[in-house]
């Protein structure tokens, strides 16, 4: 389709689209093909492909690479409405490698507003479990007694289980096993 496509605009549709189909299959060799071409051309996805990118990097488990990606799409599409969520998995990537500070520095930013409730929420917990990880226990309760506040019911039992860590780091034991 992207071959006979009538433009420039819309052919970056259709490789985008061919993009997300094939990493929806797992098939992250021809997902990133699709993806960088579809990043390249002048059209209304090329952030969805790049963002894209990042998540074909988390599935081929290319933390670094996503580390770029993300990073790249977040100084390339700042104004994108996908800007919070790349900064959200940014934030998540570098707490995997365990690199804390980065993290809650790129998290900083979306707990200030600007972003949706969701990616909001995530990144308030994402924050705690960095503090948490890395022996700020103070900030981690603070971070994650906000996070469960605001938490849909389907995530409350994880981020009880989060808190209680955060409580037992601190040796408050009563509050711990509450």
């Amino acid at each position: 389709a992207a071959k006979a496509a009538p433009d420039e605009a819309a052919k970056g549709e259709c490789l985008y689209l061919q993009g997300d189909t094939l990493l929806r299959h797992e098939d992250h060799a021809g997902a990133q093909r699709a993806l960088q071409a579809a990043a390249k051309l002048t059209s209304d996805f090329r952030d969805d492909a790049a963002f894209g990118l990042g998540w074909v990097a988390l599935g081929q488990k290319d933390q670094a690479g996503a580390q770029r990606a993300f990073q790249q799409f977040v100084e390339q599409f700042a104004d994108s409405p996908l800007a919070s969520k790349a900064r959200l998995e940014l934030g998540r990537s570098l707490y995997g490698d365990k690199k804390y500070a980065a993290a809650q520095q790129v998290l900083a930013s979306l707990l200030q507003g600007g972003t949706t409730p969701d990616v909001a929420q995530q990144a308030q917990e994402l924050t705690g479990l960095c503090a948490l990880a890395s022996g700020a226990g103070e900030q981690a309760l603070g971070s994650l007694q906000k996070a469960l506040a605001e938490a849909a019911p389907a995530d409350r039992a994880r981020l009880s289980f989060a808190l209680g860590e955060a409580y037992a780091n601190l040796s408050r034991w009563e509050k711990a096993v509450a």
